[in-house]
């Protein structure tokens, strides 16, 4: 992409204009552009171990590019899924997301939000992605990528619960994704997955039987 942009090189995206680095490109990028300049970004935390992770992340570009709605939310949809899945397998949840569009012309739209409580399942994520996609998206704008973060990770011991649920409660995996990971690991790939993401998953080619949950996130 920088090659396309007619970069070549470190120092010349960091010889580039704040402004712009921070219209044209994601979190991570914009984050290099900083440490480039020598302004730190994560603070070295000796305390922290080395295998300890900060975010997880699954993005996709999807061709042909399209302007369908329902289509590109299912591509963010699928991306959510297999970030969540990740995150559960690792025994994270999240408290923090940022979901993004890539346009055709490589232009970034996203948002970045604190969730409302830790987080590891695909609807928790989805609930809040349904509320603000039309921020991102416009009506006629080719897209070609989309893309989800979800950081500020804690494990199960790590969650507080609230004045309704324990701790022991807020920490327990939801049985439904118990199954539903269970069932990945023992046949491979997704063979459940939430109707959300069913146009993302029309073209693929399924081995064996596969399953779509019904889920109320979906963009039309």
């Amino acid at each position: 992409m920088l090659r396309k942009l007619g970069i070549e090189t470190a120092y010349q995206f960091r010889e580039r204009e704040r402004e712009w680095v921070e219209a044209a490109f994601s979190k991570p990028c914009r984050e290099l552009y900083e440490e480039l300049h020598g302004n730190y970004i994560h603070r070295v935390n000796a305390s922290v171990s080395q295998h300890e992770q900060i975010s997880i992340s699954r993005t996709r570009t999807f061709t042909p590019a399209s302007t369908d709605k329902s289509f590109i939310y299912a591509q963010l949809s699928k991306n959510v899924e297999l970030a969540c899945a990740r995150l559960r397998s690792h025994g994270y949840f999240a408290r923090w997301m940022s979901f993004f569009l890539k346009t055709q012309e490589f232009r970034y739209y996203r948002i970045e939000t604190r969730l409302p409580e830790p987080v590891s399942t695909p609807e928790s994520v989805l609930s809040v992605v349904r509320d603000r996609f039309d921020e991102i998206y416009r009506r006629g704008i080719l897209y070609r990528a989309s893309g989800i973060t979800l950081g500020d990770l804690t494990r199960a011991q790590g969650l507080s619960g609230n004045l309704f649920v324990s701790p022991e409660e807020a920490s327990k995996p939801d049985r439904l994704y118990e199954a539903v990971d269970s069932l990945a690991h023992r046949y491979g790939g997704d063979p459940v997955f939430l109707a959300s993401s069913f146009k993302a998953r029309a073209g693929e080619r399924p081995e064996g039987k596969r399953f779509a949950l019904p889920f109320l996130g979906s963009a039309s």
